[in-house]
């Protein structure tokens, strides 16, 4: 009987929902593709969101979301996430007059069970525009 693979998480997209002076309104796509026959249960998922502005990167949210069961072969979970605390107010203030900021999600998957468990970390990273 062949082993179980480790199952790829990877940043599919973030969109904007909302943008006010205040604050942004993203959706986080998280895609999920589990290769082995059985379904897998995902204890959470945790990442940061980091902005990047002049070669350097500044967290200025967090996203969770919490258990899931990830299906064999390919699926898609969404998170949304709001930018708004003062660390993110630059970026704001940049987002919006440049229409477009450069953002890294990064973060791990854990999945499994309990003491079973493994992380499973993705990083990717996005410019997003108005």
């Amino acid at each position: 009987m062949a082993g179980f693979g480790k199952p790829k998480i990877e940043v599919e997209d973030v969109s904007i929902r909302n943008v006010s002076l205040s604050e942004i309104e993203l959706l986080v796509s998280i895609a999920l593709d589990n290769g082995n026959p059985v379904t897998i249960p995902v204890e959470e998922i945790d990442f940061d969101i980091l902005g990047i502005a002049a070669g350097k990167e500044r967290a200025i949210a967090h996203g969770h979301y919490g258990t899931h069961s990830m299906p064999p072969g390919k699926s898609t979970i969404r998170v949304p996430v709001r930018i708004r605390n003062s660390e993110a107010i630059g970026s704001i203030s940049d987002f919006i007059r440049e229409g477009s900021i450069d953002l890294r999600v990064t973060g791990s998957a854990r999945i499994g069970r309990s003491k079973l468990s493994y992380p499973v970390p993705f990083s990717e990273e996005r410019r997003i525009s108005l």
